[in-house]
């Protein structure tokens, strides 16, 4: 018997389930599934397996539950971290334009030294 599974990617993989005759030791092979009805939501079959040599008949319990793929979908973030996201760009900007407006008036204060020096005022 073959079980039906799906792996990481959630393509289909086929899975032997083998039982070997415990008196002669051949390949059994399953003659029948049914549910297993023993708990509320069980997930499980009871299957019988016959061995094609000496007849003999053994019982085994299989799952049927199948592995769902993760979602593949991008994970969305609350609306709250993108106000902060919102709050932090804005104070980064403000920084950067700081920043900008002190290099422009050290670049001022520098040329105008270099420019009194040259023209003999220091």
């Amino acid at each position: 018997m073959h079980t039906s599974k799906r792996d990481h990617y959630g393509y289909t993989v086929r899975q032997a389930i083998v039982m070997r005759c415990v008196a002669c030791g051949v390949d059994m092979e399953l003659v029948r599934a049914v549910p297993d009805n023993s708990m509320m939501v069980s997930g499980r079959e009871i299957g019988t397996f016959e061995c094609p040599r000496c007849h003999a008949k053994a019982q085994r319990l299989m799952s049927t539950h199948e592995i769902e793929p993760f979602a593949s979908e991008r994970m969305q973030l609350p609306a709250i971290s993108s106000a902060l996201l919102a709050t932090t760009m804005h104070k980064m900007s403000l920084a950067q334009h700081k920043m900008l407006v002190a290099a422009r008036n050290a670049l001022a204060r520098a040329l105008t030294m270099f420019r009194g020096s040259r023209d003999g005022g220091g």
